[in-house]
């Protein structure tokens, strides 16, 4: 009965909004929990604090637990502050899951809770009738009080607000709070591998690879996402765009692309915009088609380059997201398409030793 009742005033305690969970005033154990919407709710966390160990919210009405989870450039941030009449302690995590840090306060809470009263128990049990304790000052010999149970006019009521004695409370409960906030399964479990995938299209612009600019391309795209580093393969195809040639006004010059495509970076800003470097790497082939002269030609190359580029992403709902790359590559070896005429050979294009490439595209993530 007395670990229902105890259940049950937590149990009051916690209720309240969504978010917010006020300390219970009379006794019994209290949780005030203050996180964002995404988190887990008070309920929750307590129904976790049970499974961790059930009888953790059992035997206690001096402990007050305040936890707030705080979220700030797309991680979340837990403290924890638990009191007792004999001391505070305070610990905060880390993490990029917000139910991983719930947990790993509800595991904190049960480990305090269970762990005063494992300490209390085991002094008592272990204690020798008539011994006197070490580990505190001895208090002067005094006449035992009477039992709860047979207190005088009370008919056998234990007093509900009867104090401790003096240095009970330290010598009990100091352990519990005190208990392995530093457990290693505990940090892990804080700091789960944040693995997610997106895949999206995107349109593509370019000058300096094609001869006619800008060249247009479309993309697919396909990424992976651990914690703030991202890995990302596309394919694009550059269409067909004809021109005049610049350099022989009879001929008129047309290119296309198919190009393969790696880019590594890192996230420095996951909230509210998504923004970070990236090294890009393409490999492809381009064509170009020569009409307009006597003898029409068509010539292929190896389109081989690397650079630098930068990322732009815009969440504009749960799991859809603007994206945005601006990038410069610089190919390892510049494609030249040549013409032969009767004037001699005419150095129809060559690709640019430094080629601007923008995208912007929608990407869908998952989970």
């Amino acid at each position: 009965m007395r670990r229902c009742a105890t259940l049950a005033l937590l149990a009051i305690g916690l209720s309240g909004s969504a978010g917010v969970a006020q300390s219970p005033t009379g006794p019994g154990p209290g949780l005030s929990w203050n996180a964002p919407e995404e988190c887990p709710d008070v309920s929750t966390v307590l129904a976790r604090v049970r499974a961790h160990d059930p009888a953790a919210s059992t035997g206690r009405t001096d402990v007050r637990v305040h936890a707030d989870i705080t979220r700030a450039n797309g991680r979340y941030r837990l403290a924890l502050r638990v009191e007792d009449r004999a001391a505070v302690a305070e610990r905060a995590l880390d993490g990029d899951d917000c139910s991983a840090l719930a947990d790993a306060a509800a595991l904190l809470i049960a480990l305090t809770l269970t762990r005063g009263e494992d300490a209390t128990g085991a002094r008592s049990a272990t204690k020798p009738l008539g011994e006197p304790d070490h580990r505190a000052p001895v208090a002067p010999a005094a006449a035992p009080e009477p039992a709860p149970d047979q207190l005088p006019g009370t008919g056998g009521r234990a007093a509900a607000s009867a104090e401790p004695p003096p240095g009970a409370a330290q010598r009990a409960h100091a352990p519990a709070i005190t208990v392995a906030p530093d457990n290693e399964v505990l940090a892990r479990s804080a700091r789960p591998l944040a693995l997610r995938f997106a895949f999206g299209a995107a349109l593509g612009l370019d000058a300096g690879m094609l001869p006619r600019a800008p060249a247009v391309g479309l993309e697919l795209l396909l990424a992976l996402q651990v914690a703030r580093w991202r890995a990302q393969l596309a394919l694009s195809l550059w269409l067909a765009r004809s021109g005049d040639s610049e350099r022989y006004a009879r001929a008129q010059l047309s290119g296309s692309g198919t190009v393969g495509k790696l880019s590594l970076g890192v996230d420095l800003l996951q909230a509210p915009l998504v923004f970070g470097p990236r090294g890009v790497l393409e490999l492809g082939r381009l064509a170009v088609e020569t009409r307009g002269v006597s003898e029409p030609q068509q010539g292929g190359a190896t389109w081989f380059a690397a650079g630098p580029a930068l990322h732009l992403g815009y969440p504009a709902a749960r799991r859809l997201a603007l994206a945005l790359e601006l990038g410069v590559l610089f190919p390892f070896a510049r494609p030249r398409w040549l013409l032969r005429t009767p004037d001699g050979t005419v150095d129809l294009f060559t690709v640019a030793p430094a080629v601007l490439r923008v995208t912007t595209g929608v990407v869908y993530g998952f989970p």
